[in-house]
């Protein structure tokens, strides 16, 4: 293995990085049989004293183990270790008791991966962490970090988790195509026109698009509208913002759905509609790694406990699909392309993220088919503008809550129930 310079680079946020030394031996060795450490470690047992400092003397001269001490404003917080084996290293991170709950774990992860990308040729770091850890899970997530599969990993039930040096090495290592179909047409009843409607300057569905596009998970976006004429603008768009086109059928959504899914040779589907502007794509991706993780027949965040009414998705596979345009006769399930599932719950496992705490009780509809909720949507554009703030949820999400007034605006309209 190349040698690794320790410099500048890991001294950023606060957080800075030491190769681990010989006097570092015992409280390593504390920090590591530290009960919570333990019960989530794939050994349980405590661990002897001379057990572990022949460990520690083994990896502290071993050529192919990056060993760090993790210090916060130069605080020892935890020890971050990277066991590399040709292109691809195993990350490992063990913090203090009296330092978490800080957001240390998820910087230490994230500027010691970039610095082990930019330091040597390792391509892939991957994760294992047990499917119940989910404080370990999320801090990973937060890191960059995507679930790959469940597995058995030392007879424990676990979490693969992979971060990849790019998107050509990723699509490499996880060969599963999770695809977002966009569904929208320029036909709306309540609000004709309104992919197209413009936003701050740009049309309503290409600002879903572009924020799709930073998606941790996703090989693919396609815009699937209808074959009629009017919709063949909506093709040209997405040809311009170099995202997949599909036309289908208008009202056979169901249909449309099952073909740019196959047509795309996709494995997983995110359904995404083009009413909805505030797509949260962290909740998004965590609604993918859900369903990654809990294999249900589809995984929503949204409805009750979930994210704010046009913000959310639902995430399902190719082959459901299919069988669904083979047997839901409907045309109100054709129509609303997952209905059946909702309707069938003995037979269909469905599995709810809960949303963050500060996107709970919302009670507003950030989702565009009237007028009125065009009018919000713009309101809120202009004022996060104002601000120097982004277009997306957590901002929206704060300004609401500081300016109940708004809700007012769309507050009449009565959302559709199936």
């Amino acid at each position: 293995m190349q040698k690794i310079y320790m410099g500048n680079c890991l001294d950023q946020k606060n957080i800075s990085f030491h190769q681990v030394i010989k006097e570092d031996c015992r409280e390593l060795w504390q920090w590591r049989n530290e009960k919570v450490v333990r019960d989530q470690s794939f050994s349980s047992d405590p661990i002897p004293y001379p057990i572990h400092q022949k460990w520690f003397n083994k990896r502290l001269v071993d050529a192919d183990c990056v060993f760090l001490k993790i210090l916060s404003n130069k605080v020892e917080a935890g020890v971050l270790r990277f066991d590399i084996n040709d292109q691809s290293a195993e990350i490992h991170i063990t913090i203090a008791s009296e330092m978490r709950n800080r957001g240390i774990g998820t910087q230490s992860i994230r500027l010691g991966s970039e610095f082990l990308f930019k330091q040597t040729n390792v391509d892939v770091i991957s994760a294992h962490i047990k499917t119940n850890n989910n404080p370990s899970i999320r801090t990973f997530e937060k890191a960059g970090f995507i679930v790959s599969r469940r597995m058995t990993f030392k007879e424990s039930d676990t979490l693969e988790m992979l971060l990849c040096r790019d998107r050509a090495i990723l699509k490499k290592h996880y060969p599963i195509k999770i695809g977002a179909v966009v569904q929208a047409r320029m036909g709306s009843e309540r609000l004709p026109g309104k992919s197209l409607a413009d936003v701050g300057g740009k049309p309503l569905i290409q600002h879903i698009i572009e924020n799709l596009k930073t998606s941790r998970y996703l090989s693919h976006v396609v815009l699937a509208t209808s074959e009629n004429d009017q919709d063949k603008i909506l093709l040209d768009l997405a040809e311009s913002l170099k995202v997949y086109g599909f036309a289908g059928s208008e009202n056979d959504v169901l249909n449309r759905y099952r073909k740019a899914a196959q047509f795309y040779s996709l494995d997983i589907v995110v359904r995404v509609t083009g009413d909805n502007i505030l797509i949260d794509i962290e909740g998004m991706d965590r609604t993918i790694a859900l369903y990654l993780t809990d294999d249900p027949a589809v995984a929503v965040n949204g409805g009750k406990n979930g994210y704010p009414l046009g913000t959310a998705v639902e995430v399902l596979s190719t082959a459901l699909l299919r069988e669904l345009d083979q047997n839901v006769n409907f045309p109100e399930e054709r129509e609303h392309v997952t209905l059946h599932l909702y309707k069938h719950k003995d037979k269909y496992v469905v599995s709810h993220l809960k949303a963050p705490d500060n996107y709970k009780d919302m009670d507003v509809r950030l989702t565009v088919d009237t007028p009125e909720d065009l009018g919000l949507i713009r309101q809120l554009y202009e004022k996060l503008k104002e601000r120097n703030e982004d277009f997306k949820l957590s901002f929206v999400s704060k300004y609401l809550r500081q300016h109940q007034e708004l809700k007012m605006i769309n507050s009449h309209v009565k959302q559709r129930i199936f």
